[in-house]
């Protein structure tokens, strides 16, 4: 049984993590739409809250996880030239990581502040 990213396992993380990012997205427009924070402050409160932080969180890794696997399938199917894959893959994953920084950064301000 081969361990890497081919067949199964990519599969199953992109529907449970599709399944969580829906289940996260519906609770949040809920939410909004029960209780709408009304200033600045109470967004920072709402997203402060270590349950909201973690979820929050949680969605971002899932989200990217999630592009990264159906973005490097349709690299590796569709781009044949192995140098061209590598630097197309290579470009994806640091275009990736920089968001997810970017994310992790204004969730830890919202969080310091």
């Amino acid at each position: 049984m081969r361990w890497g990213l081919g067949g199964f396992r990519p599969w199953l993380f992109q529907r449970v993590s599709a399944v969580y990012m829906l289940g996260f997205l519906l609770f949040f427009m809920l939410a909004i739409f029960a209780c709408p924070p009304s200033d600045y402050q109470a967004w920072q409160a709402w997203f402060a809250h270590p349950v909201m932080w973690m979820a929050t969180a949680i969605f971002f890794v899932s989200l990217f996880l999630h592009v990264w696997i159906g973005l490097r399938d349709v690299i590796l199917d569709y781009l044949h030239s192995v140098p061209v894959r590598l630097v197309v893959l290579v470009g994806l994953g640091i275009f990736l990581i920089s968001l997810i920084l970017w994310v992790f950064k204004a969730l830890f301000t919202v969080v310091l502040l």
